[in-house]
């Protein structure tokens, strides 16, 4: 039977970076690697609320990115 095995975690935060001409949203992403695997999505919650209140664009999105290893 076949099991992940998580090997890396990253915290992206997309944030408001205006228009473009014909009027659709525009994001500015930042990501952020080396998250300890073992943090909760609370966690991650967490810390992109207190980066989004150190920045000047409005947060609008929080990913959690995890890459997994499948082995035997």
């Amino acid at each position: 039977m076949a099991t992940a095995t998580i090997t890396k975690n990253q915290l992206r935060l997309e944030f408001d970076n205006g228009t473009t001409a014909d009027g659709k949203q525009k994001f500015k992403a930042k990501t952020f690697s080396n998250v300890n695997t073992s943090a909760t999505d609370d966690n991650l919650l967490v810390a992109a609320r207190a980066i989004d209140g150190l920045t000047a664009k409005e947060l609008v999105k929080t990913k959690k990115v995890v890459t997994s290893e499948i082995n035997e």
